[in-house]
C-alpha cells in the first residue's frame, strides 16, 4: 500500500453527501411560487443566461426588483432553464419556447399551465410583468404569442437539476440520474427534463415535478419508483419529499403529515393552506400551519400542527465550502379533522 502524497490536492467535499450523512430533514425546502417559467435552451445557453454582462436594462431592472421582492417575502419566481434538443430558430436571441405555470387561487392539485414562443424582447417583457406583480401578473401583451401544446391529462413533467457548473454535486450525481429517469419514464408517466440550477443542490440528486410544484431530495432508482408508481409504504419516501412551492415553509411541513395519514390517496387531493403563526425570526422557535383538503369523491378534512424546533445539524450547504447549522424542527402538535 503506498503512502498518501501530501502535494495531492484535498478531494472535493460534495455537499449533497455531507447534508445526507448529517440528518438533515429536506422537509420545507421548496421554494414557495406563485408564477413561474420553463426557458427551453440547449445547455450551452444556460451559462449565457446567467450571465449578467448580457442581459438588457429591461432585464437587469426586472432580476432587482424580483431580489427585493425576495428579501422581503421570502418568496420568489419559479424559474427553470430546461434542455431542448433543438437551437432556437433564429439562434441565441430566439424564439425560445417558454412554459409559464400560474397557481390558481384556493385548493388545487398545481399550477396551470401556457406555453409561448418569445424572442428576447418579448421574453423580458414576461420578466417585467412577473418583477412587478409576483402574485398577479398582467401578460395580456404576450397573449399573441400563445401556443397550443397537447398536454395529456395527468402528464407531469420531471426537472432534474444537472447544472454541474453551479455545484459539483449537481453534476457529479443529478446527471446519471437524469439519464437513468429518461431511459424508465414511458410516455404515461412523464417526461425527464435536465435543467439548470433551481436551488437546493446538496440535496442532489433532486427534482422538481410541475404542474403539481412537488420538490424530492437524495433520490435512487427504488424510491423513484415508488414515488412514480405510488406504490409500497409511502413512509419510505416521507424522507426524501421537499415540500411542495405550492405551499410555504411551515404549510409544507404539514402536507408531509398529510401523506402520513392518508397515505398515496393524497396525491390526488386539492389542497390549500398557509402559515396561521410563528415565534421569531427566519428559524422560528415555533411554528403553526393549517391545511384544508378535498378528496376526490367530494369530502373534506382540515389539519392544524405545531412545529418546535429540535436543534440544529451541520452540513455543505454548497460542495467545497464550510460547513454550517441547519434548523431542524420535530412535530409537537397535530389536529385532523377528516
Amino acid at each position: 500500500m503506498s503512502a498518501p502524497n501530501p502535494s495531492a490536492p484535498p478531494r472535493l467535499r460534495l455537499c449533497s453527501v455531507e447534508a445526507r450523512r448529517s440528518g438533515e430533514d429536506p422537509i420545507g425546502s421548496a421554494l414557495p411560487w406563485q408564477h413561474g417559467f420553463v426557458l427551453e435552451l440547449p445547455v450551452g445557453g444556460w451559462d449565457r443566461y446567467r450571465d449578467t454582462a448580457s442581459w438588457s436594462e429591461r432585464r437587469k431592472a426586472a432580476y432587482t426588483r424580483l431580489g427585493e421582492y425576495y428579501r422581503r417575502t421570502g418568496h420568489y419566481i419559479g424559474q427553470f432553464m430546461a434542455q431542448t434538443d433543438h437551437e432556437p430558430e433564429g439562434g441565441r436571441s430566439g424564439p425560445w419556447r417558454v412554459r409559464h405555470y400560474a397557481r390558481p387561487g384556493g385548493q388545487t392539485h398545481g399550477y396551470l399551465r401556457q406555453d409561448y414562443r418569445l424572442d428576447e424582447a418579448t421574453f423580458d417583457h414576461l420578466l417585467e410583468a412577473l418583477s412587478l406583480d409576483p402574485l398577479n401578473p398582467d401578460l395580456s401583451a404576450l397573449a399573441r404569442w400563445r401556443i397550443a401544446v397537447p398536454v395529456r391529462p395527468g402528464h407531469r413533467d420531471f426537472h432534474v437539476c444537472t447544472h454541474g457548473r453551479v455545484d459539483a454535486a449537481c453534476g457529479k450525481f443529478g446527471f446519471p440520474f437524469y439519464r437513468w429517469l429518461q431511459d424508465r419514464l414511458g410516455d404515461l408517466e412523464g417526461r425527464a427534463w435536465r435543467t439548470s440550477h433551481f436551488g437546493g443542490h446538496h440535496y442532489a440528486p433532486t427534482l422538481v415535478e410541475l404542474p403539481s410544484g412537488r420538490a424530492w431530495a437524495w433520490l435512487d432508482p427504488a424510491i423513484t419508483k415508488a414515488i412514480l408508481q405510488r406504490q409500497g409504504p409511502i413512509t419510505a419516501v416521507l424522507g426524501h419529499y421537499r415540500g411542495r412551492s405550492t405551499l410555504d415553509r411551515f404549510a409544507q411541513h404539514l402536507e408531509r403529515e398529510g401523506m402520513r395519514l392518508e397515505g398515496w390517496n393524497w396525491f390526488d387531493f386539492r389542497v390549500d393552506g398557509h402559515t396561521v403563526q410563528t415565534c421569531g425570526g427566519r428559524d422560528p422557535e415555533w411554528a403553526t400551519a393549517r391545511l384544508q383538503f378535498t378528496r376526490p369523491d367530494g369530502t373534506a378534512g382540515r389539519l392544524e400542527g405545531r412545529f418546535e424546533r429540535a436543534g440544529e445539524v451541520q452540513t455543505l450547504l454548497h460542495s467545497g465550502g464550510e460547513f454550517g447549522p441547519v434548523t431542524q424542527y420535530r412535530l409537537a402538535h397535530l389536529e385532523v379533522c377528516r
